[in-house]
């Protein structure tokens, strides 16, 4: 499959001090939103990295111009498969710690001091952005509330403890990305869900922390 990586913007180095710090968001088509989500997210990290997902508009273009690594999918290949050459790419570029979110403005940069906070101080492996804690459910539309209810219901016995399965606003320790950026196989929206079940088979901690979602 051909894809391509545009070069990467330069970056200063990870600080022995603190955590070197990626974001990398996945978008598809996301011409509207990614100006947004790309330039509030840039405030809370050293770096962003976009994975362009054979977006036929000007998502790619709009992301590079504010500052952000862009790589590209020469077609859709679906989400999960996009964020495992993300996951990739923040590894060649030096994470520490790695934050995965949205590009349609659903998941609110705001709260990414609060993601990585648990992994700094040693609290967590994978810090989980969970709706039901932070959404009033009223603001959720009832369909996901179903669709979200029935997954987490299927997934309940071997998934223990985590209330928000469905997720992709997360935060990653190092060792965490090296693992997935390996071992994930979902190419589509499933990518939330495989992570858990690696997680599970290698005892990684896991912290849920309160975060509102905003629904168009």
């Amino acid at each position: 499959m051909g894809n391509s990586r545009e070069p990467a913007a330069p970056s200063s180095a990870p600080s022995s001090k603190r955590p070197f710090i990626v974001a990398v968001i996945p978008a598809f088509k996301e011409e509207k939103n990614i100006a947004k989500v790309v330039l509030l997210t840039k405030k809370y990290v050293d770096l962003v990295i976009v994975g362009d997902d054979g977006s036929n508009d000007m998502t790619g273009e709009i992301a590079k111009a504010l500052g952000a690594v862009v790589i590209r999918n020469d077609k859709n290949m679906g989400k999960g498969y996009t964020l495992k050459r993300l996951f990739n790419e923040a590894l060649k570029l030096g994470a520490d710690i790695v934050v995965s979110l949205d590009a349609d403005g659903q998941h609110d940069p705001n709260y990414i001091p609060k993601l990585i906070e648990p992994i700094t101080k040693g609290q967590a492996d994978i810090v989980i952005g969970s709706r039901y804690q932070g959404t009033p459910p009223d603001k959720i539309p009832l369909y996901r509330r179903i669709g979200l209810k029935i997954i987490g219901l299927f997934h309940k016995p071997v998934i223990k403890g985590v209330k928000d399965t469905q997720s992709g606003y997360r935060a990653y320790h190092r060792r965490v990305v090296e693992v997935l950026a390996k071992e994930l196989q979902t190419h589509g929206y499933g990518t939330e869900t495989e992570q858990l079940f690696i997680a599970r088979k290698y005892n990684w901690r896991i912290v849920e922390v309160p975060v509102t979602i905003t629904y168009a």
